[in-house]
């Protein structure tokens, strides 16, 4: 084993909020086209076949539940990535993209807290406790609720630019489709 840096627990605690945002943010915007959609559901699929057999441990109370979730789940977007009419597949895709978008935003206001509870026991320090401490040297309220802050902030520009993005892009492509065909002259 390995000691983590500051600066490198720091980037670990920032990694989830931050990461989510931006990802969604290009999801949504890479996903403009059917065939657009078919290839990133497929990629996430794989992506997360992947996470399934090399990242997910089983643990002795829970078996390999999370294995077989995760395996299940990606099975589950391949199918709709092949099977589904292309609207459906657009829809689907923009549906993960948002998600993933306003969860980043929804997620931060745990971090309001200086420690983390699950189901009503503290359970530690959260990720912005994490990142105060590694970048400021102190978990008081302040330095907790500013990294809460800079990562709320983030992710709703990040959604914010996202949307005006996908938006010029899909009036764009109407423009182009609507535009009326040269008409030979008789």
């Amino acid at each position: 084993m390995w000691a983590i840096s500051a600066p490198g627990t720091a980037a670990i605690a920032a990694a989830g909020y931050m990461g989510t945002a931006l990802w969604g943010a290009v999801l949504l915007v890479a996903t403009p086209t059917a065939k657009a959609a078919r290839i990133a559901l497929l990629v996430i699929a794989g992506l997360m076949l992947v996470t399934a057999m090399l990242a997910i441990v089983p643990t002795p109370e829970e078996g390999h539940f999370g294995e077989w979730a995760v395996a299940a789940i990606a099975v589950g977007l391949a199918v709709c990535a092949i099977v589904l009419p292309p609207r459906a597949r657009v829809f689907g895709a923009h549906f993960i993209a948002a998600q993933a978008c306003i969860n980043a935003v929804l997620d931060i206001r745990v971090l309001l807290r200086p420690m983390q509870a699950v189901n009503g026991v503290l359970s530690g320090n959260s990720d912005a406790t994490s990142m105060a401490k590694n970048t400021f040297g102190v978990k008081t309220t302040w330095a907790v609720w500013f990294w809460a802050i800079v990562w709320l902030v983030w992710s709703l520009a990040v959604l914010f630019a996202a949307l005006r993005l996908s938006g010029r892009l899909s009036e764009s492509r109407a423009r182009r489709s609507a535009a009326p065909a040269a008409v030979p002259m008789a």
